[in-house]
């Protein structure tokens, strides 16, 4: 069984908190035994949110999520990556044939490279442990603010 979640939580109501229903993985939790309440939701994705950077906003020195892919004999799992360089071009120049004239940001990170639209592709950035400790405090709070359905409580202010 997964760690207990940070955020708000219930058991899970279809395998009691086993993590497990029937002969495998429960699917009502995605095994962890846990299920995040509205409000608990809502802090995660304020938290992941928090977390994230558009391409356009990197620099050489950030970390960068990779997320990684299920190919049968070729995977490669999530990882995260230094960034080297950031440049913007053209879309052609990134051998992309639609829409050629937009703008588009290629980051490269041990050689290999992501690329992204400017003002569309975001992707998780790389904190240390006492930002993301920082962060984690700062969800918790806006989860104080929320009531029971997720929303921002208009007592909060």
């Amino acid at each position: 069984m997964k760690n207990k979640p940070v955020f708000e939580h219930t058991e899970c109501n279809r395998c009691l908190g086993s993590g497990f229903y029937c002969i495998g993985t429960c699917f009502g939790c995605n095994g962890s035994g846990f299920k995040l309440t509205k409000r608990g939701y809502a802090a995660q994705i304020y938290l992941n949110n928090m977390r994230m950077r558009p391409a356009e906003e990197f620099k050489a020195g950030d970390l960068i999520l990779f997320q990684g892919f299920n190919a049968g004999s070729h995977s490669q799992k999530s990882k995260f990556h230094r960034v080297e360089k950031v440049e913007q071009m053209a879309a052609r120049d990134a051998g992309y044939i639609s829409n050629p004239d937009a703008l588009v940001v290629k980051i490269t990170c041990n050689g290999m490279s992501f690329v992204g639209f400017a003002g569309a592709s975001q992707y998780r950035v790389g904190f240390t442990n006492e930002e993301k400790q920082a962060q984690i405090a700062d969800a918790l709070a806006y989860q104080a603010k929320l009531t029971k359905m997720g929303k921002v409580s208009k007592k909060a202010d």
